[in-house]
């Protein structure tokens, strides 16, 4: 009985069904599908991208320097050490290329102090307001990160 009662109830359902479609048919019409297009939400980058090759620490304290913000306690709390308005910062090289291959010279051109220097690392002061332009400007520098 319940299974004659399921049949009955979907072949009402089917008949009903195409003769309500008519009915709204003609809405559907008016409807042009290639005139839809799938379009992502605008992206809100609310927060500024990172220096590429700048450790988050020292990324954030070049950008609170840069906006004449309170970088000196941001450096304090987050262990940076300061020193004349430069940070002591280490240098890593790239894969394959030793400190020998950088030229002492470009790093002095941005007023930085070489401290001291090995194969693939040399630890540097570099005047906070230089960090962007150091870790841009110097090809064969990998990461930059706080001593």
């Amino acid at each position: 009985m319940k299974k004659i009662n399921k049949k009955i109830f979907i072949l009402l359902f089917f008949i009903i069904g195409i003769q309500i479609d008519p009915v709204f048919a003609k809405d559907y019409e008016k409807i042009n599908i290639t005139d839809f297009r799938i379009e992502s939400p605008p992206k809100t980058d609310h927060k500024p991208k990172q220096i590429k090759s700048l450790s988050s620490r020292l990324d954030r304290l070049y950008k609170l320097h840069a906006e004449n913000k309170e970088y000196i306690q941001f450096a304090k709390q987050s262990d940076l050490q300061i020193i004349e308005d430069r940070v002591v910062v280490t240098i890593s090289t790239k894969p394959g290329i030793t400190t020998a291959d950088i030229d002492e010279n470009d790093l002095k051109a941005f007023g930085s102090r070489i401290q001291a220097k090995a194969k693939h690392s040399m630890r540097v002061e570099i005047p906070i307001n230089e960090l962007e332009n150091v870790s841009t400007a110097i090809k064969e520098l990998g990461v930059i990160s706080p001593s």
